[in-house]
């Protein structure tokens, strides 16, 4: 059902058994676990407004890193997986990202991976992943190739929004925004108070409530509350996915084809990406990673750009603007091919070139540039790019906390502190130069590691800090001094309030964190309907 938070009056109570606070995938895949279970459910979508916060460190601006509305992160999801259809690559965590590693002191789960193994497949049904990756495959040596799987933005801002606005157990309110929980001596909460417009509040009364309002939000919520901080631990432990550049000049008898996007009835469905087996990380302490191979496109990128610049009239001056006419004079394949693929994307008629030919079919699936679909182009590549995302360590002092600023309701806003700690960047040289040395003893080519690229200016320069991915920040731990939440995800200081989504990660491995944030998402709205028809 769903319900308009500006239709609903001032100082109205709505009661049920759970209160979901959050409409991304991690609210969703509870709400859709309970609704399964005939729980009655208010599921909170907080709206597009207020994503601003503040940064210290080198790091994008806050609302340019997380979205609102329902559907959340999947808003932002930008892989071009078909025509009309963008999305994002899902994996599974290692097996070795659950267990403690060796000068990592956070490190760890309080479960092994196998706890995830059927929540996982449960998961790839929610988003809708065809097929549910498979973890790992191909080991050659001290590598092993990672399998990824790809889902529509749609499953989750569309389909499961038409599910659940229809439900009969589900009622959704937007936009609203939650503002306080009263808890009693007995640390059980009993309301949610939820700001529906300026000067309007309601109260949300249930039996448990869920915070699933994602890595940022999460830790703000509870710090505006005084929840769950008896540990000064609530914020600490901020994780992402940053990116290091390096390049691969491939032997002429290598094959990279299965390092290309797998396609399945004309949608990208899978994606395979380099890195080290899981004992040869372990026995060296370093943090997981993965390397995702495309072709260079260097002469496409510059003549779009020149042809870019010379249409915008940008100041330059006159010998600069006769290297730009020569380098689109000279490419005129380019240009009409750049100009056919985008025409052809907004007139699905005009497509008749994407069945004849390969280049007019490739995709922009990694957001790096037309390349997805390269394997079946006549003339194969030699020359790649490598993009290499890796982990990030939980590290005590990288955190969210209260800023000065002051949202719309009168609420000091996220503060985000952030760096790349020395020990990530050793670890992400130390894996470069590994992979490295086994690339040129399978005789597979020669790779240019972020260190050759960059000399001598610092590494740290080169590498992008975020994938998007808010990790961390409430993580989870059956010591209440180690941890915010418990295993299922319950508040430590609170007895009927839980947690859910990627601030409960201990550690984030280094995979698009959506399917784990999923399963446990659906693990939780599981355990939370055993619970309450238990009581």
């Amino acid at each position: 059902m769903h319900l308009s938070a500006t239709e609903i009056p001032d100082g109205a109570r709505l009661d049920a058994d759970v209160c979901v606070v959050g409409a991304g995938p991690a609210g969703i895949a509870v709400a859709l676990e309970l609704e399964a279970r005939n729980l009655d459910a208010v599921l909170i979508e907080q709206g597009t407004a207020d994503l601003r916060g503040e940064v210290h460190g080198v790091y994008p601006t806050l609302e340019k890193t997380r979205a609102g509305g329902f559907g959340g992160s999947a808003a932002l999801w930008d892989a071009e997986l078909a025509d009309h259809m963008h999305g994002a690559r899902h994996g599974r965590l290692s097996p070795s990202d659950f267990e403690p590693r060796e000068g990592a002191e956070w490190s760890g789960w309080p479960f092994d991976a196998a706890e995830l193994d059927s929540w996982y497949d449960r998961a790839a049904e929610i988003c809708e992943l065809v097929p549910a990756p498979a973890g790992t495959a191909n080991p050659r040596g001290r590598l092993v190739d990672h399998v990824l799987g790809f889902s529509p933005a749609s499953t989750f801002l569309e389909t499961h929004r038409r599910r659940l606005v229809a439900s009969r157990r589900v009622r959704v309110i937007e936009p609203a925004t939650a503002l306080s929980l009263s808890v009693d001596e007995n640390r059980v909460a009993h309301a949610l108070e939820v700001s529906t417009a300026p000067g309007q509040r309601i109260a949300v009364h249930a039996r448990t409530f869920v915070l699933a309002l994602g890595g940022i939000e999460n830790a703000r919520f509870l710090l505006l509350n005084d929840l769950g901080n008896e540990h000064d631990l609530v914020g600490r432990f901020f994780m992402d996915h940053p990116t290091a550049h390096c390049r691969l000049s491939a032997e002429p008898a290598s094959d990279l084809a299965p390092y290309d996007v797998q396609v399945r009835a004309g949608r990208t469905v899978a994606i395979r990406a380099l890195g080290l087996a899981d004992d040869t990380r372990t026995g060296s302490g370093l943090g997981n990673s993965a390397m995702f191979i495309v072709p260079r496109l260097d002469r496409d990128e510059r003549v779009v750009s020149a042809a870019s610049q010379l249409l915008g009239r940008s100041r330059t001056n006159s010998a600069r603007m006769g290297v730009l006419v020569r380098r689109v004079a000279l490419a005129p394949d380019v240009l009409l091919f750049e100009s056919y693929r985008r025409l052809s994307r907004r007139i699905p008629a005009l497509a008749v070139a994407d069945r004849v030919s390969a280049r007019a079919r490739l995709r922009n699936t990694l957001a790096v540039g037309t390349t997805s679909g390269w394997s079946q182009l006549r003339r194969r590549p030699t020359a790649f790019e490598v993009h290499h995302a890796f982990e990030q360590f939980p590290d005590y002092e990288r955190r969210i906390t209260l800023g000065e600023r002051r949202d719309s309701l009168g609420r000091p806003v996220p503060k985000l502190g952030f760096f790349i700690s020395d020990a990530e960047i050793a670890s992400l040289e130390r894996t470069q130069e590994i992979i490295r040395a086994e690339l040129r003893d399978l005789g597979v080519g020669t790779l240019s590691t972020t260190r050759d690229l960059v000399a001598p200016h610092d590494i740290r320069e080169s590498i992008h800090p975020s994938a998007h991915h808010h990790l961390g920040t409430t993580r989870m731990h059956v010591d209440p001094r180690r941890g915010v939440v418990d295993a299922d995800g319950r508040l430590h200081a609170g007895r009927n309030i839980y947690v859910t989504g990627g601030s409960v990660f201990p550690t984030g491995g280094y995979v698009n964190p959506t399917l784990t944030i999923v399963a446990l998402a659906a693990r939780l709205g599981v355990h939370l309907a055993d619970r309450l028809e238990g009581a």
